[in-house]
């Protein structure tokens, strides 16, 4: 948890970091948190390949990757196009790299259905295989998130006016929302959207619903989007995805 002093100094409120991007040496990041309970309940349950999907240059493709492997299980990633960039591209050869099986697809449907695709042919063959929705976005991924509320609790952190995330698959999130909720913090959670996924508001719901101690009120969910629907047509339609 660090100070972010330039912007509190800026914003002339305080505002702290809670630095996920060290949540392991190798790789970190808001996916990792959710993998750890993902995996530790693959392997305790005897899985021997995980499947999962995402964009080109998904973070949580190449995390699986990393940490599901490190975990000795097998790795498949089917992935949907999405608009080249260094970063992405520097994303997808990392992933490659890591070992996994990479299948690109062309679009959501598509990348969904290759996906379910691997898992029943694995089981058909006698393999056991678990599919992993983008973002680790499941009840149980969320709840990585509930345990880190406990951790930022533990560091002094339960007093905030405020927690603000990003807002994609919905899990971080909606786990968040559920930990502060668990804990009667005064915290409003705040998401705020960085893909163009509809009915993010409902979902986030859901997740933190499913994945919490206590019941979530519908208007604890606070959802921010700063960007123009036409901008949001404009990412849909580079990522070819519809949600509808």
């Amino acid at each position: 948890l660090t100070h972010a002093a330039t912007v509190s100094r800026r914003t002339g409120c305080e505002v702290w970091v809670k630095r996920d991007d060290c949540t392991h040496p190798r790789y970190g990041g808001n996916k990792v948190r959710k993998l750890a309970r993902l995996l530790e309940s693959a392997r305790a349950d005897g899985i021997a390949e995980v499947v999962t999907v995402g964009a080109a240059g998904s973070h949580h493709c190449l995390a699986t990757a990393i940490h599901g492997l490190a975990a000795g299980l097998r790795v498949t990633c089917a992935l949907l196009p999405q608009p080249r960039s260094p970063h992405v591209t520097e994303t997808l050869r990392a992933l490659v790299g890591t070992g996994a099986t990479v299948i690109p697809t062309g679009g959501a449907g598509t990348m969904m259905a290759t996906a379910l695709a691997r898992v029943a042919t694995l089981r058909a063959q006698g393999v056991r295989a678990r599919f992993i929705p983008a973002g680790g976005s499941t009840p149980e991924g969320a709840r990585g998130y509930v345990d880190a509320v406990d951790e930022l609790a533990a560091q002094g952190g339960g007093g905030f006016d405020a927690m603000v995330c990003a807002l994609g698959s919905g899990g971080t999130h909606a786990g968040l929302l559920a930990g502060v909720v668990a804990r009667g913090l005064p915290a409003a959670v705040w998401g705020v959207r960085v893909t163009p996924l509809t009915g993010a508001r409902g979902l986030v719901w859901a997740l933190a619903r499913a994945a919490g101690r206590r019941p979530v009120p519908w208007d604890a969910v606070r959802v921010r989007d700063d960007r123009s629907e036409e901008h949001m047509s404009e990412l849909q339609s580079q990522f070819r995805i519809s949600y509808a």
